[in-house]
C-alpha cells in the first residue's frame, strides 16, 4: 500500500486507499451472511462501513502528514470495527512499528499475512516485524516462501540471506549466494560475502578458491588480485601475500591501489621504512580518492604526536596529499590540524584560510580559525573572522562570544554588548556557554558604566557556575573600584584566590578590596604576594603597591614602585604621572 501512496497524490491515495481497505472484508459462513457481506462491503451494516471509512481516511491523512501517533489511534479504530480486514491490520501495524512498538507491531503484521497470504507487502513487513523481533529463523522462513513465490525479487534474497546470517545458518547462506550468483552472475560483493562465511568456519580453502574464481573470470582485475593477497595476509601466509603484491604492482605500476597493499604488508611485518614508502607511492597518485588518504592519516593524529619520524612522514602525506588534490578543503583542513596539535598557531592558521578558501561552508574549521585567532590575541582577525562565521552560520552563539570578547579587547564595549546581546539567543541548552556572555556582558556593561545591568549579568553567571574564578574576581574588583558593597566583594574575591593558588591578578583584587576597606597593612601583606607571583612585572601591581605604601606614609618607597610602574610599561592608571611628578597620591 505504501507504493501506491509514494506515486499519487495525497488525495487520490486516500480515495483508492479506501475503496481497497473497504472492500477486503472477513471470509464469509453462511449463504445469508455472503449476501449481507456483499451488500455492505465485508461490514455488519453501512453505518459500520461509514465509520471505518471515517477513522481509514484520518489514518491515512495523519500518516501522510507524519503524525503517527494520530495515525496509530485511527487505525487502532479500524481493526477494532474490522478485526479481520487485512489492510487495516498491515497498517496499524506498521504505525506501532514506527513508534518503536516491535511486539506489537508482529501481531498485527502476522495477522495481516494470515488473512492475505497472496499479499506481498504484507508478507515483507511480517517477515521484518519478525526479524526486527530477533526472529530470524521465522524471518527467514517468510522470505524464502516470499522468493518461491516471486523469484526475480532480488530485494527478498538478499533479506532471506541477511536472517539467515544472523541464525547464523552458514550453510543455508551459502546455498542462497548461489541461488543469488545463478541470476547475477558471480561478482566481487557476493565472493566477499562469502569470504566472510568462509572465514568464520575456518575454511581458508574455499575462501581462496572464490577468490580465484573471481580471478579467473577477469584476470587482469588488479583488484581481484589484491583480494587474494589480502586473503594470504590475513591468515599468515605473509610470503604468498607479498609475491601477490608484487604481481599486482607488476600488472599496474601507477594504481595506487597495490602499493596501499603492499604498505599493509610491510606495517604487519614492521618494516617501517618500506611501508613509508610505498604508502608515500599510494599518495603521489590522483588517482587515490581523498576519504581513502583522509583514513589513512587520521590515526597518525595521536601516534605521531612524539614521535618526529611519524610526524615528519605525516606532514609529507599531507604535502602529496595537497599536491594530488590541490581543490579538496579538508586536506587543508587536517594539516591545520597537525600544525595546531604542534603549537605551529599562525600556520595552522593559513592553513585553515585555505580551506575556507575552497569551501567556506563547513563550521568546524571557521571555530579553528576563531579559537587560533584568539590564542594569538589578533582581535582585529577575530573580529574579522568571527562576523563571517556570523553570516554564514546566524544560529551558531560561539561566533558572537567571540566576536564580543574581540570588540571587548579592542574597547569597542557598544558594540561588544550589542553582538552578544544577539548571541545569547542562540545558546541551547549549554549553561557553560550561557555563563561565558553573562560574564562577558558584565564586563562590557561596566566599563559602559551601566552598573546596575553589570551587576546582573555577574550575578547570572554565577548562579550557573559559582565557582568562577574568572567573574567572582572581575566582579569583586570592579565593585571595589566603585567603592560598593565591600564586604561582598571581599567574599567574592577570597573564594577566588582559594579556588585559583597563586594568581598575581587575584592577590591583586583581593589586596585592593583591602585598600578600599582601609586595611593598609593587609593590603600591604596580599599585594606582596602578588608581586612575588608576578615577578614586579605588571605596572598595575607595582602601581598598586605603591599607592599602598602611600597610605602606610612610606612615601619615598611609594615614588620607587610608582617608578618601577612606569618603567614596566603601558598599562598602569591615568594618575600615574601626575603621582610622580607631585609626589603624592591622586585618586
Amino acid at each position: 500500500m505504501t507504493f501506491l501512496i509514494k506515486r499519487f497524490s495525497l488525495c487520490c491515495s486516500i480515495i483508492l486507499l479506501l475503496f481497497i481497505y473497504s472492500c477486503s472484508g472477513s471470509k464469509k459462513t453462511s449463504s445469508a451472511k455472503n449476501t449481507k457481506n456483499k451488500e455492505n462491503n465485508g461490514f455488519a451494516s453501512e453505518k459500520e462501513r461509514l465509520e471505518f471509512d471515517f477513522y481509514f481516511y484520518n489514518g491515512v491523512k495523519e500518516k501522510a502528514l507524519d503524525n503517527i501517533q494520530e495515525a496509530t489511534k485511527n487505525f487502532r479504530k479500524c481493526v477494532e470495527i474490522s478485526p479481520s480486514n487485512a489492510t487495516a491490520n498491515y497498517e496499524f501495524g506498521l504505525c506501532l512499528f514506527k513508534l518503536g512498538e516491535i511486539k506489537n507491531a508482529e501481531i498485527f503484521a502476522k495477522q495481516a499475512a494470515k488473512i492475505d497470504p497472496e499479499n506481498e507487502w504484507y508478507q515483507m513487513f511480517y517477515a521484518q516485524a519478525l526479524a526486527a523481533s530477533k526472529k530470524f529463523k521465522e524471518a527467514s522462513k517468510v522470505f524464502e516462501n516470499l522468493y518461491k513465490k516471486n523469484p526475480d525479487n532480488l530485494e527478498n534474497i538478499e533479506n532471506w540471506i541477511t536472517t539467515l546470517i544472523y541464525i547464523p545458518d552458514y550453510k543455508a547462506v551459502l546455498n542462497v549466494y548461489d541461488i543469488l550468483e545463478k541470476k547475477i552472475g558471480l561478482n566481487e560483493g557476493i565472493v566477499r560475502q562469502k569470504i566472510r562465511i568462509y572465514n568464520a568456519q575456518n575454511l581458508f580453502n574455499k575462501s581462496e578458491n572464490e577468490v580465484k574464481r573471481l580471478i579467473a573470470t577477469e584476470p587482469l582485475n588488479v583488484n581481484y588480485h589484491i583480494l587474494l593477497g589480502d586473503l594470504y595476509l590475513e591468515n599468515n601466509m605473509d610470503d604468498k601475500a607479498l609475491l601477490t603484491f608484487k604481481q599486482c604492482i607488476a600488472l599496474e605500476s601507477n594504481n595506487p591501489y597495490p602499493h596501499l597493499a603492499l604498505a599493509d604488508y610491510y606495517r604487519k611485518n614492521k618494516n617501517s621504512s618500506e611501508y613509508y614508502a610505498e604508502t608515500k607511492k599510494a599518495f603521489a597518485s590522483d588517482e587515490l580518492d581523498a576519504d581513502t588518504k583522509i583514513k589513512i592519516i587520521a590515526p597518525f593524529y595521536n601516534l605521531s604526536k612524539d614521535n618526529k619520524e611519524q610526524k615528519d612522514f605525516v606532514h609529507e602525506l599531507l604535502d602529496l596529499f595537497i599536491q594530488t588534490n590541490p581543490k579538496e578543503a579538508r586536506a587543508y583542513a587536517i594539516k591545520g590540524d597537525f600544525l595546531l596539535q604542534e603549537e605551529k598557531l599562525e600556520e595552522a592558521r593559513e592553513q585553515y584560510k585555505l580551506a575556507l578558501n575552497i569551501d567556506k561552508n563547513k563550521y568546524s574549521v571557521w571555530n579553528q580559525l576563531m579559537l587560533i585567532d584568539s590564542q594569538l590575541n589578533d582581535n582585529s582577525e577575530l573580529d574579522k573572522d568571527s562576523k563571517q562565521a556570523i553570516e554564514l552560520f546566524p544560529n551558531e552563539p560561539a561566533p558572537y562570544l567571540l566576536n564580543g570578547i574581540a570588540n571587548y579587547q579592542l574597547k569597542n564595549y557598544k558594540q561588544t554588548i550589542s553582538i552578544l546581546i544577539k548571541g545569547i539567543d542562540f545558546v541551547v541548552q549549554n549553561n557553560a556557554m550561557l555563563a561565558q556572555f553573562n560574564a562577558n556582558l558584565g564586563d562590557a556593561y561596566q566599563n559602559e558604566k551601566q552598573f546596575s545591568r553589570s551587576d546582573s549579568c555577574y550575578e547570572k553567571a554565577l548562579q550557573i557556575n559559582p565557582n568562577d574564578t574568572y567573574v567572582l574576581n572581575n566582579y569583586a574588583y570592579f565593585l571595589s573600584l566603585r567603592n560598593t558593597n565591600l564586604d561582598k566583594a571581599e567574599a567574592m574575591s577570597k573564594k577566588s584566590n582559594e579556588l585559583a593558588k597563586a594568581n598575581s591578578s587575584y592577590l591583586d583584587t583581593y589586596a585592593w578590596i583591602l585598600y578600599a576597606q582601609k586595611k593598609y597593612s593587609d593590603a600591604k601583606i596580599w599585594m606582596e604576594k602578588a608581586l612575588a607571583v608576578d615577578g614586579n612585572k605588571s605596572p598595575v601591581l607595582l602601581e598598586h603597591y605603591g599607592d599602598i605604601l602611600y597610605q602606610l606614609d612610606m612615601k619615598d618607597l611609594s615614588m620607587e614602585y610608582w617608578l618601577k610602574a612606569k618603567s614596566a610599561g603601558p598599562g598602569a592608571s591615568e594618575f600615574l604621572d601626575k603621582k610622580i611628578q607631585e609626589k603624592r597620591l591622586i585618586e
